[in-house]
């Protein structure tokens, strides 16, 4: 049997008509396809008969974004006994998936990807797929499908919180809500046994759950530095007492800690007094109290020839006493020989702090500038006699003048100026000292350069 069948294609572009002689020995061909829509392929049918006998083939060109599974533009397929086509057409083709927000893709990318294929995802440490939990993509029509790692935030044992839970998860999304009750013995802050907490964004929770509470106590004679009512096991309440008023602890400031039991120990301030004032040598106590408040003053007074230190008082401070003076001795023995000094006066046996002893300096001595020709006793020691050597006339300097009259002897602490005389420029000090027999450097004139 001998029969024609043509065919269309592209060839460079356009399409192009083939008639093939095709001779059959076999019986006659009798199954038959429908001939398929363009949309049903997604390409573009190279072929016009409603009617597709068996055997026959279909050329197709797919559209943009789609594939054969083979990865072509171009295609076939072809009309089987059954009434069938050996093929579906072509798929939708997806770009390599992109990443995605706290999570990371499985395995490597591939540069495309055909209808039905799956991606997978891990989530970052502390993020879930949940409620959906899927940890894949999917191409569909050329789109993969979405996917979403959300924050979560770790749900506590039940001891944690110290309460029963109302949920038999281990993680919450952000922005839900997780509700409990609290074991006997345990509260919330507010006082209450049941509560909720949340799940905040940045993966905490907004409580802890229940906890024991210590309640801040009533304080006389002194303020707390919070405000707080309830404290949980472990927090510290810091109180101060007023003044003049201490706790146990001997210190104005007091901190106390929550603990399962309660409080370390109970909060309380108490007037902090003084005893009897302490004694002091050479001296007594004017006053015979034997208590003192805070701030209060004991007065002292001493035995002859002795003074108070300071004001003469001592001052009681938070339950010491402070400030307690002393009596010094204020007598001297008489003066002892002193370099270059002599006593003019009948020498005592004993000097009251306060009288002088006068004295005349050595031959080529003087009281110099301070002028003072006495010592006296202060405290049981002698002040520190003034007489120092005096200096001869200062050196004469080559070219200076001095600018007042020369004198044979100078006293400790006098100064002399020099001047140089014209064409002649001075180098050191002008004006020289003499301190104890000896002259300060003298200075030099020297000659100007430009001057003949």
């Amino acid at each position: 049997m001998l029969f024609h069948r043509c065919f269309g294609m592209f060839i460079n572009g356009f399409l192009a008509f083939l008639t093939i002689s095709l001779i059959s020995t076999a019986a006659p061909v009798t199954g038959t396809c429908n001939s398929p829509l363009h949309g049903e392929l997604n390409a573009v049918i190279y072929h016009r008969d409603p009617v597709i006998m068996e055997g026959d083939k279909l050329i197709f060109k797919c559209y943009e974004g789609y594939e054969t599974l083979d990865g072509e533009r171009f295609g076939e397929t072809e009309c089987l006994p059954t009434g069938q086509l050996s093929g579906k057409g072509c798929l939708a083709v997806c770009k390599p998936p992109a990443e995605i927000s706290n999570g990371n893709l499985r395995e490597h990318k591939r540069t495309k990807y055909l209808t039905g294929d799956r991606v997978f995802y891990d989530c970052d440490p502390g993020y879930t797929t949940r409620p959906a939990n899927v940890d894949y993509i999917t191409c569909e029509h050329a789109r993969w499908t979405d996917l979403a790692c959300k924050k979560i935030c770790v749900i506590p044992s039940r001891n944690e919180m110290n309460s029963y839970i109302w949920s038999t998860a281990r993680e919450i999304l952000v922005g839900h809500r997780l509700w409990f009750r609290c074991f006997k013995g345990y509260k919330m802050s507010d006082g209450s046994i049941h509560g909720n907490i949340k799940c905040l964004p940045n993966g905490k929770l907004s409580g802890k759950g229940c906890s024991k509470f210590c309640y801040r106590p009533n304080l006389a004679n002194g303020t707390y530095k919070e405000h707080k009512n309830a404290y949980e096991v472990g927090e510290y309440l810091d109180y101060e007492c007023n003044e003049g008023f201490l706790a146990s602890t001997k210190n104005p400031e007091v901190r106390i800690q929550c603990t399962n039991s309660g409080w370390t120990s109970f909060p309380h301030c108490n007037e902090s007094l003084c005893g009897k004032p302490e004694e002091i040598a050479n001296g007594r106590v004017l006053e015979g109290k034997t208590e003192y408040k805070h701030n209060e003053k004991a007065s002292y007074e001493c035995s002859a020839e002795y003074r108070l230190s300071g004001d003469g008082n001592a001052t009681c401070l938070l339950g010491r006493w402070q400030n307690v003076p002393k009596c010094i001795y204020t007598s001297c023995e008489p003066p002892a020989n002193i370099s270059h000094v002599e006593i003019i006066e009948q020498k005592k046996n004993k000097y009251s702090s306060g009288d002088r002893v006068f004295y005349d300096c050595d031959p080529g001595y003087t009281t110099g500038e301070a002028n003072t020709d006495y010592i006296t006793c202060e405290d049981a020691r002698w002040t520190e006699p003034a007489c120092t050597m005096n200096c001869d006339a200062p050196p004469a300097v080559t070219d200076a003048e001095l600018t007042e009259i020369l004198k044979k002897s100078y006293r400790s602490g006098s100064s002399v100026q020099y001047e140089c005389v014209n064409f002649y420029k001075l180098e050191g000090r002008e004006r020289i000292t003499c301190i104890n027999g000896v002259w300060d450097k003298t200075p030099v004139c020297r000659a100007l350069q430009d001057c003949t």
